[in-house]
């Protein structure tokens, strides 16, 4: 009798099965057939928001959080902008995984071999003649005017967007949002930067969810957070507002007036190439001190730069990782200006080494055009 029991439950737990797997079934298709002609009294149907969202691939809209609420609620206050506003931008913003995968692993943390082959191209060098040569009397302007070298401002432009190709892939709003809320290691710092962005938007009349940027919700061709676009950016085109994603004459303005904001000496080195001949006592000296020192003093420990420099100069020594070893560098103030625009020993060597080949590379075809 138990077996019969048994039999007859194990019909039972098939036809469950069978039900169940004939709903999970329906489930997934988001239209129903067209040629249903039947009444179906017992299913609710799915709702047309939820329908659109799966067919779309994106999210259905989530109840925001309580960090979300207590931004908008501090936003608003602060800065007099109304909750509701601020509700729909956070609602159209997307959580971006990707995002925070980058922001822990950033290209700068590569070594400087690597780093410099990927962004030192003879292309890139090319593309930065060819914005030179487009933009040169706004250069020489911009140059005159904020004691700036251009050569500095084309490397920041190719390392960052390689002259205005390469603005970003992702959508600024969905970058700042889940920087916002997603990553404690900046939440002040990315909150700070969602609301500065929204009032640049609110400002220019611009959607925000229709400006792309880069993966920390930097922006055009320079890159410039929020925050920097309302502090350095300059409308040196006279048009009534700051463009840096169209408009090349504001975007070189602005990087020049950033630096010069940050303490660009005049006519002073950024890095020069060094050659250094005792490097066991080098090493000894930079694992521990991390020194800044003249010129003059750098020389009695074995440390030359290759053109000459006044001997009374500080600078600090780096050693950049290269294939067979290292490479030494001596770096002055205006390095530190650099870095004060992406603060890496990386990034500030690549903008002055590849400013530098740009400057080259052009004085040497507008000398051939000339001849």
């Amino acid at each position: 009798m138990s077996f019969s029991i048994l039999k007859r439950h194990k019909k039972i737990l098939i036809c469950l099965i069978s039900i169940v797997c004939l709903v999970s079934l329906q489930a997934k298709t988001i239209v129903p057939e067209k040629n249903t002609t039947e009444k179906t009294t017992k299913s609710k149907p799915i709702p047309q928001k939820v329908i659109d969202a799966i067919a779309k691939k994106i999210p259905v809209t989530a109840p925001l959080t309580v960090s979300e609420k207590l931004f908008i609620e501090r936003t608003a206050n602060l800065y007099h902008l109304k909750a509701k506003d601020l509700e729909k931008i956070l609602h159209e913003a997307q959580y971006r995984k990707k995002v925070l995968d980058l922001i822990n692993h950033p290209y700068e943390s590569k070594p400087w071999y690597t780093y410099r082959d990927f962004l030192i191209t003879p292309s890139r060098i090319q593309n930065g003649v060819d914005f030179w040569k487009k933009n040169a009397d706004t250069f020489q302007y911009v140059e005159d005017q904020y004691n700036v070298p251009a050569k500095v401002i084309a490397g920041i432009l190719g390392v960052e967007t390689d002259y205005g190709q390469k603005l970003g892939k992702f959508r600024v709003l969905d970058a700042l949002t889940t920087l916002s809320f997603y990553y404690p290691a900046r939440t002040k710092f990315f909150r700070s930067q969602l609301a500065e962005f929204i009032l640049y938007c609110n400002a220019n009349h611009i959607d925000p969810s229709s400006i792309m940027g880069s993966y920390a919700g930097a922006i055009g061709q320079p890159q410039f957070m929020p925050s920097s676009i309302m502090d350095y950016g300059v409308d040196h085109s006279k048009t009534g507002s700051i463009d840096l994603i169209h408009d090349e004459g504001d975007v070189i303005a602005s990087i020049a007036n950033f630096l010069e904001k940050h303490d660009w000496q005049k006519d002073q080195p950024v890095a020069i190439l060094a050659k250094v001949s005792s490097r066991r006592e080098l090493h000894f000296l930079l694992e521990r001190l991390h020194p800044d020192l003249s010129i003059a003093q750098w020389e009695l420990y074995g440390v030359h730069p290759t053109i000459p420099t006044a001997p009374t100069l500080r600078a600090r020594l780096l050693s950049m990782k290269i294939k067979d070893g290292y490479e030494y560098w001596l770096v002055f103030q205006n390095f530190d200006v650099i870095k004060t625009y992406n603060n890496s020993d990386n990034y500030a060597l690549a903008v002055t080494v590849l400013g530098t080949k740009v400057q080259t590379t052009y004085e040497n075809t507008s000398h051939e055009k000339n001849t």
